[in-house]
């Protein structure tokens, strides 16, 4: 791919003490996003981290391939599970980095009908 742009509105999370979203609304080329980009920043509850969800756009999500634009489809609604191993602990008053690993050969894929579409799950790291 050349390019993949995710149109990001939020990110969205729940621990065991409440939940919060966090406002992103950028558009991202996800492969230009180095080690420390921030995609948003905000306050998350404190407690055991239960679910995190990135929120995107229904449309203005594409890829380019070969100079070529593609519309990307996300068939599993707008939101984006974030599965992070274990059990995380969120301590009040201290900063947690959320590392997303996204492996473009499974997110992304095209459909028998040339269309392309979001697997709606990534992997990720809390730091």
């Amino acid at each position: 791919y050349d390019a993949v742009y995710l149109e990001i509105q939020q990110l969205w999370t729940r621990t065991s003490t409440g939940g919060g979203k966090i406002n992103a609304n950028k558009r991202l080329n996800i492969l230009e996003v180095e080690k420390d980009s921030i995609i948003a920043g905000g306050h998350v509850p404190h407690g055991t981290l239960q679910e995190v969800m990135l929120k995107v756009s229904a449309t203005g999500n594409q890829i380019v391939r070969n100079g070529s634009s593609y519309p990307v489809e996300t068939p599993q609604g707008q939101y984006i599970a974030i599965n992070i191993p274990g059990d995380k602990l969120l301590m009040p008053n201290e900063t947690h980095a959320l590392m997303l690993d996204i492996d473009l050969s499974d997110f992304i894929e095209e459909t028998d009908n040339g269309k392309f579409a979001i697997n709606p799950s990534i992997n990720a790291v809390l730091d």
